[in-house]
């Protein structure tokens, strides 16, 4: 073996092996490369044929040991490989653990060997090497996997747990490089080469247009670096490309990275913003404790200096990015955001501002984007929100709903793409179940506000809050507390492989529940006419008789309608209610009802009624046109009206349980009375 990466290929410098490169004539550079930016070793694996795939694919070098973990879902986590003359079982051990894993199965490339005398070896070199692997990981807790599979091809048998195999390399073969190549992984002259090639491919991309290529490229080539590197993307105004530096090498975190050096980058004035760049050579792409310090820190930075740091790419095995997943302006301190003043009636800020202009923009432009989309289905006479009222939008790896604005988006999402899956997961959470994003999928950024108790220094107790009166309420919320947006990406079940079928749940309405909130609202209801309505001056609602509404559902939805209006009475909630109709601020008590009308349809399982909405569609366009906000704080307002009226029904069930505590003590004093 040559000892210079450059002298393998017969090259004296980076230059002069990109050329080679670039014109193709180095194959077994190529064939590496392209294993790097798809080794993607989180796939599905059926044991009789994709894993004997993967195994034809990448298979060990001569004489070496493969050990393959993979998980409960069938999904490979590691692959390993060990000369059999010059391995530890600690190495193995090491080497191969993933918290996930739970099986595994060992591959042995041993050319030497007949497929005739594979049944009669098990106790003789090198096989007591495998049984000895075998044996301390099943030790441990860990299964082997089983089966009895042959293809006649590559003389490939499975039998029970191990794979004895006799490749013969072929020049078809594209992803087929030597272990040599491997090995440079460690050679400085490797680590500069990878550097040059990302340097030359990524310059002039634009990062929005180009987004897929660049992560490819970064999966190439800091994908194969066994030493930790953090780099840094500069771009300018226009958003390309202008320049790939690469400032630490060796341990990655705060403490040893030199802000200085960052600072410098960030100071010049020919670049709109950076994007860091960052390798884990264990291949594990989930960002540590210091990795989200570091990203803080740089975070903290580029605002204090005008400039953006718009991704942090964690390049192994996959990439992971923390736009993506929604984790930057996650944690902002004091000298970027301005004081807000606080609502003395609830746990409500205005939204902060920061002074970093081109953040406020693109939050503004992310908003003014999906507004835009509302409207144009409003002008087409269909409601948006209408899917998510029969089929709401949910996380299943938590079971929560999506709520507010966001399950207004999701809805939107889901008619413009046809998604009949309500199912919506971060990439995070789809890869810890073992999910893969399909190539090319789009996510959906949602929104969250998050309150930060600056005195605990932790997230706002609200059981804590609760227990103060109003005016210590105002002064602890107004001295210690502060808030800020936080977005986050999800992706929808149709967008990614390797989920569960959705399990179809018929929805049923409970009229008696919905019976309660009627007769706890508060409010009296009157019948007659051919109206429904709320009076605000009498503080009664108006409905038409029962018999003329064509169903129950439409009734209780026309009813809790009302009722969601009620709420604004100034004994409530106190929003202004007498609004005369065509006015702007009419239009935004009725999208507020309507919000509420869809959340608390989608609690009891109610279903829409397009008719009660017609006479407002075009007010709502209007409204929203003037400010594109309106929206937002309109879904705000019914969350609380959809928490106040969903109320109703608890405390009309405690008031009726303690009825029923009253008659079985008096059943109980009857019974004894009897007795006596």
């Amino acid at each position: 073996m040559k000892n210079s990466f450059y002298k393998y290929f017969d090259c004296e410098s980076k230059e002069e092996l990109y050329q080679k490169y670039r014109n193709n004539e180095v194959q077994e550079l190529s064939a590496y490369f392209e294993f790097l930016k798809n080794r993607e070793l989180q796939v599905s694996v059926n044991i009789e044929k994709e894993l004997l795939e993967f195994i034809n694919a990448y298979p060990p070098n001569k004489n070496e040991i493969q050990v393959i973990m993979v998980n409960n879902s069938g999904k490979i986590r590691t692959c390993k490989n060990f000369d059999i003359n010059d391995y530890t079982i600690k190495d193995v051990i090491k080497d191969t653990y993933d918290t996930s894993a739970t099986k595994f199965i060992l591959t042995a490339n041993l050319p030497d060997l007949k497929s005739t005398e594979l049944r009669k070896i098990s106790y003789t070199e090198p096989f007591k090497d495998l049984e000895y692997i075998t044996d301390k990981l099943e030790d441990i807790g860990y299964s082997k996997l089983t089966g009895q599979v042959i293809t006649g091809d590559n003389k490939i048998i499975y039998d029970d747990y191990i794979y004895f195999a006799d490749f013969s390399p072929s020049p078809s073969n594209k992803n087929y490089f030597s272990k040599e190549i491997k090995n440079f992984s460690y050679d400085e002259e490797y680590r500069e080469f990878a550097n040059h090639i990302a340097k030359q491919e990524l310059k002039g991309l634009n990062l929005i247009e180009n987004r897929e290529e660049v992560k490819n490229t970064l999966i190439k080539t800091y994908g194969g670096l066994s030493q930790e590197q953090l780099g840094v993307i500069l771009y300018d105004q226009n958003n390309n490309i202008k320049d790939i530096i690469n400032p630490f090498v060796g341990q990655i975190d705060k403490s040893q990275v030199d802000l200085r050096i960052v600072t410098s980058t960030l100071l010049r004035e020919d670049i709109k913003g950076i994007q860091l760049i960052h390798n884990h050579p264990s291949g594990n792409v989930r960002p540590s404790k210091q990795d989200i310090s570091l990203t803080e820190a740089i975070e903290d930075l580029s605002i204090l200096l005008e400039k953006q740091l718009t991704d942090h790419y964690i390049i192994g095995n996959d990439i992971f990015s923390f736009s993506e997943e929604g984790m930057l302006l996650k944690n902002l301190r004091k000298n970027q955001m301005k004081e807000t003043e606080i609502s003395e009636e609830s746990i409500k800020f205005k939204r902060e501002t920061y002074k970093q202009a081109d953040i406020k923009d693109k939050f503004k432009e992310s908003r003014k984007q999906f507004v835009e989309e509302v409207i144009k289905s409003l002008e087409n006479n269909k409601i948006p929100w209408e899917k998510s009222w029969e089929n709401p939008s949910y996380n299943p790896t938590t079971g929560a709903r999506y709520k507010g604005g966001n399950s207004i988006k999701l809805s939107l999402e889901a008619v413009k793409h046809n998604y009949k899956d309500p199912r919506w997961v971060t990439f995070l959470q789809a890869k810890e179940q073992g999910w893969k994003i399909k190539k090319g999928a789009k996510s959906v950024t949602l929104e969250v506000f998050k309150y930060y108790d600056t005195s605990t220094k932790k997230d706002l107790d609200i059981d804590f809050i609760k227990t103060l009166s109003k005016e210590e309420k105002r002064q602890y919320l107004k001295t210690n507390v502060k808030t800020f947006c936080k977005t986050f990406n999800v992706f929808n079940a149709e967008q990614i492989e390797g989920i569960p079928p959705l399990e179809e749940k018929k929805r049923s309405v409970n009229y008696n529940k919905i019976k309660l909130i009627e007769q706890n609202c508060g409010v009296p209801i009157t019948f007659g006419g051919d109206m429904a309505f709320y009076s605000v001056t009498d503080d009664k609602i108006c409905m038409p008789p029962r018999e003329s509404f064509k169903s129950a559902n439409s009734y209780y939805a026309t009813m809790l309608h009302e009722i969601a209006h009620s709420t604004g009475h100034p004994s409530r909630l106190n929003r202004p209610l007498n609004n005369k109709f065509g006015t702007k601020d009419y239009a935004y008590e009725e999208l507020i009802a309507e919000f509420s009308s869809v959340f608390i349809g989608q609690e009891k399982g109610l279903k829409y009624n397009f008719e009660n909405n017609k006479a407002y569609i075009q007010s709502w366009v209007q409204l929203l046109k003037n400010d594109p906000n309106v929206l937002f704080r309109a879904a705000a307002q019914a969350e609380k009206v959809t928490d106040r009226v969903l109320g109703y029904e608890k405390v009309i069930s405690k008031e009726l349980g303690k009825e029923k505590v009253k008659e079985k003590s008096k059943d109980k004093k009857a019974q004894l009375s009897m007795a006596l």
